[in-house]
This record gives structure tokens, sequence and C-alpha cells, in this order.
């Protein structure tokens, strides 16, 4: 501040710069609340196309949203569906019910002899059992990716 004083005379702050002007101009403002009005499902980002085609200008969705809301009007903002996730669904739980009602069969009629296998999805473990003698063996199983580069 004193540097400020000695060399300018001024104790006071300069006012802060930035480009003030708005990208469109008012009938530019009053043509896209006409689309908002006309098409009340229009998403933001084909307003924001029809402002490039249209006028030449580029703004970007925040902008026209921002225009909307002076307006009182709202745009349609498309988000992303999230995608469905394995296992959700009451088909999949019935299909996985129906799976191991069919195991359970087959062990109660003693159709499998041999040793089967069983791995779950979340981890690298599997588990083995033996229907004649009733044992349960568990075992991790790792590949070289899991285990990370050892040197």
């Amino acid at each position: 501040i004193i540097k400020k004083f000695l060399e300018e005379g001024r104790v006071e702050a300069k006012k802060r710069g930035g480009d003030k002007a708005h990208k469109l101009t008012d009938e530019q403002k009053l043509a896209v609340r006409g689309w908002a009005e006309e098409d009340r499902r229009i998403s933001l980002a084909k307003l924001k196309e029809k402002c490039l085609s249209t006028f030449g200008v580029a703004v970007s969705e925040a902008t026209i949203s921002r225009l909307l809301k002076t307006f009182s009007s709202t745009a349609t903002r498309r988000t992303p569906l999230q995608p469905k996730r394995r296992g959700d669904g009451a088909e999949t739980i019935d299909a996985r019910w129906l799976y191991a009602q069919s195991l359970l069969q087959l062990f109660a009629q003693q159709l499998v002899h041999t040793q089967m296998c069983f791995a779950d999805q979340a981890s690298s473990s599997t588990s083995s059992f033996t229907p004649s003698s009733s044992t349960v063996s568990s075992s991790s199983v790792s590949s070289e990716d899991d285990r990370g580069a050892s040197t």
C-alpha cells in the first residue's frame, strides 16, 4: 500500500477487470426465451446448438441456463442414465435362486460324483466341494495383475 501511495498517489485498489459484455444481445436473449417457451422439453444442448447455428455465437449450457432463470423459465438438462448394476433385477435374483435349487437337487440325488469348483464374483478365491466326503477346501487364486509387479 505504501509503495502504491508513493508511486501513484492512491491507497485504494484498482477496479478489477474482466469481460462484462454479454455474449447475446437482448433480441437474441428474447429469441432463446421464445424457443424455450415454444418447446418446453428442449434441452440446453439443443438451445446451445441453435444459438450457434442461428446467431453464430458459441455459448455454454450454463450461460443458457442462467439466461432462462432470469426469465423464470427452465429447460431440461439431459443427464446420462446410470448403467444398471449387475444382479439388481428380479430376473437375475430368480435365476440365481433356480440355479441354487438345481444344485441342491443334484446333491440330493447323488448325481454329482466329481469335484465342483465355486468362484464368487467379488474376489479371486475359490472353494471346491466333494459330495462323497462332504469336505470343503478353499484356496486363493490370483493373477500377476492382482499381485502387482514384483521385482
